[in-house]
């Protein structure tokens, strides 16, 4: 027997979702589900990435939403709706219902049914459970109002509306739902079987509890501890679902035709191609309206980097808000999941053990655990104690159930991403007016919206105002544009190791390592930066040793690549050139590589350099160039640092010592007045 689950909530549900996408559509998979749906309440924060895992696992991604509606806004009654996005345009409905329903009310976010029927277009609307506008009047006795409330969503979703009928074992659903039957006969209005599932299996019951009372600061012996009324708001299998009891063969039936009637890809169909003025977003023009002192960056997945003066970071996304005529720059979302420890600290905490005690044992756990269960694998001690009672063995069996949820939502204050205004995606004003995207960083790069990631420097702030004194003092009108590339006398100043208040050259350590180093030009001071984050490495001594000999290639290829860094790989951009130049690496390739080299564990790096190598042999590259090329990828390809960032940096300390080299009487002056400044503020 087939059946899909249209109405579940994951951990973007942010109070009561315990279905993990991944853990979701995997068990799915196993129960042969064709498709899954994910129904988030007030969001569709997880839409992509679901999808995503859905495709892998070869099972169909349903996009829904659980939103409250009002008749209208002095409506003090809101209820509850399922909507289930049809294809794309349905997406984008969700998508604007979202925002229109946080703009009513950011706290309590709902939508009006003149905005749902304004914005019904590609959707399926499911009417919800007992609690919903129906079985809430239906409860009430109010079958007259029942009637006029399924009229109004068939005159508005015609045979796209569904009486969701449930059965968790309530006696308030039974009693609403077998009237709801009766409606739906009379109405020849379409019924579906649904369980309102918000955790994986019916023992994690105490898991969601537990997640209750962690986020409303609770704990277990509350009266206000229990989500849910019993034990059955689970993952049922198809076999289950057929079980319950009083409900039409159809209502099983109609998962299966909901889901066929879904054409909708979000992999195929919402990344879009930003145009030209926006990719070249910041050209001559446009950086005009920024702080002088602004530098800017970008790779090639649209990351922009923005470095500005300390304390103008809402004046610049203001003036860019404001200049941007047929864009927006807004928050993007941040989903920071619980470590292990902490979770099992957030659970301990509700069950009632002491915080002594919760220290005692988190303090057991060996550090870098991936899970309790790693936990307690790795450390004999930790698995005897944790275990050692009734209450700690509570702890234990529940954290693994919550693994993987989040501690926190929000934005980071300094990343913002560019969407053009028309966009119909998840955009929401907060309680404190900030436009933000439901979207995370990752999700909205994928989507091919260009991020903006803003560093405010000190050093800037400085540069500013010892430009405003030269103007002051010398009559002299200057631009960090206008100062002078490869000036000898800032070089012999930067050789010397003279650069007491320059930009990441000022500490007494980086000063004698530049006396040994010497650069000479921006390629090499650029590369001294590198070796000396965040302190002086023994590369150093291998750049110059390679300095002072001609270097030999055993392949024009890497020539081409390495010659600027005297046959080094210091820049992830040089790892990229390697495997894609000798191996045939493609874009997503060689950054599946990178990722691996530098972040990955022994094994997994011996296996990417294996693939390397087999990909190369098979291209025709000499096995000899192909041994150098890994020796060269495991030696330096670990440390290596984006080019492009790097740029920015050495930029900035250039500008800053050439200020200093040549305009020395002004700069001490700033810099010693932000010297007594910072020892006042002490």
């Amino acid at each position: 027997m087939s059946f899909v689950h249209l109405h579940v909530h994951t951990e973007y549900s942010w109070l009561d979702g315990a279905c993990q996408v991944e853990k979701l559509v995997k068990r799915a998979k196993e129960l042969k589900m064709p498709a899954v749906a994910i129904t988030d309440r007030n969001s569709i924060a997880g839409a992509f990435r679901f999808s995503q895992i859905c495709h892998d696992s070869e099972v169909k991604p349903i996009i829904g939403l659980e939103i409250s509606v009002v008749n209208d806004l002095s409506d003090g009654r809101a209820f509850s709706l399922i909507l289930i996005a049809q294809n794309l345009g349905g997406f984008h409905n969700l998508s604007r219902l979202i925002s229109l329903a946080y703009e009513n009310d950011s706290t309590e976010p709902k939508a009006t049914k003149s905005q749902l029927a304004a914005h019904s277009e590609g959707l399926i609307c499911l009417s919800f459970s007992a609690v919903g506008e129906l079985g809430t009047l239906l409860l009430e006795d109010k079958q007259e109002e029942a009637l006029n409330v399924i009229d109004w969503y068939k005159s508005i979703f015609g045979d796209k509306y569904y009486l969701e009928f449930q059965n968790h074992g309530l006696p308030s659903e039974t009693y609403a739902m077998s009237r709801l039957l009766n409606l739906a006969y009379d109405t020849k209005t379409q019924v579906v079987l649904t369980n309102d599932c918000h955790y994986m299996d019916k023992r994690q019951s105490e898991a969601i509890d537990a997640l209750n009372c962690i986020r409303q600061g609770i704990d277990f012996k509350s009266g206000e501890s229990k989500r849910f009324a019993c034990n059955e708001y689970y993952f049922k299998s198809p076999l289950e679902m057929k079980k319950l009891i009083s409900h039409p063969p159809h209502a099983i039936s109609n998962t299966i035709q909901i889901a066929e009637s879904v054409e909708l890809d979000l992999l195929l169909e919402l990344p879009i191609q930003m145009n030209h003025r926006v990719t070249d977003i910041f050209n001559k023009e446009q950086t005009s309206t920024l702080p002088e002192c602004t530098y800017i960056s970008y790779n090639a997945t649209k990351q922009f980097k923005l470095h500005i003066p300390s304390g103008l970071l809402t004046d610049v996304v203001e003036t860019l808000q404001n200049s941007l005529n047929d864009l927006q720059v807004v928050h993007v979302s941040a989903y920071r999941c619980y470590s292990t420890k902490r979770l099992f600290s957030a659970v301990g905490k509700v069950l009632g053990v002491s915080a002594d005690k919760i220290e005692w044992l988190t303090d057991m756990m060996p550090i870098g655990s991936k899970s309790v269960i790693d936990a307690i694998m790795l450390s004999t001690d930790f698995s005897c104690f944790a275990l050692e009672n009734y209450i700690y063995s509570t702890v234990v069996g529940i954290t693994p159930d919550l693994e993987g949820i989040f501690e926190h939502v929000g934005y980071r204050p300094t990343v913002y991403a560019l969407i053009p205004k028309k966009a119909l995606l998840p955009i929401m004003i907060s309680k404190h007016r900030i436009p933000y995207s439901q979207f995370d960083t990752h999700t909205l790069e994928q989507l091919g919206y260009p991020t903006l990631n803003f560093y405010e420097l000190d050093a800037l702030s400085n540069m500013q105002n010892c430009l405003a004194l030269i103007k002051e003092k010398r009559g002299l009108i200057m631009h960090p544009d206008d100062i002078i590339p490869n000036d000898v006398i800032t070089y012999a100043m930067i050789a010397q190791g003279d650069t007491a208040g320059v930009f990441h050259l000022e500490v007494s350590r980086t000063q004698q390592a530049l006396q040994k180093f010497k650069p000479c030009s921006f390629n090499e001071l650029m590369a001294f930066i590198v070796f000396d984050s965040p302190k002086p490495d023994k590369r150093i001594n291998d750049y110059i040793n390679r300095r002072k000999k001609k270097q030999i290639y055993l392949h024009p290829i890497l020539k081409s690549i390495l010659a600027e860094t005297y046959g080094m790989i210091i820049y992830l951009e040089q790892t990229v050139d390697i495997v894609q130049q000798i191996a045939g690496y493609n874009d997503v390739e060689a950054k599946h590589f990178k990722k691996v080299l530098i972040h990955g564990k022994p094994k997994a790096i011996n296996l990417i350099l294996e693939i390397f190598s087999a990909k190369a042999f098979e291209k025709g590259i000499p096995e000899p160039i192909i041994s150098h090329a890994v020796s060269l990828l495991r030696r330096y390809g670990r440390r290596a640092f984006p080019k492009h960032h790097a740029m920015t940096f050495t930029k900035i300390a250039y500008h800053s010592a050439w200020l200093k080299a040549n305009f020395n009487a002004e700069f001490d002056e700033i810099y010693i007045n932000t010297m007594n400044d910072s020892k006042e503020i002490l």
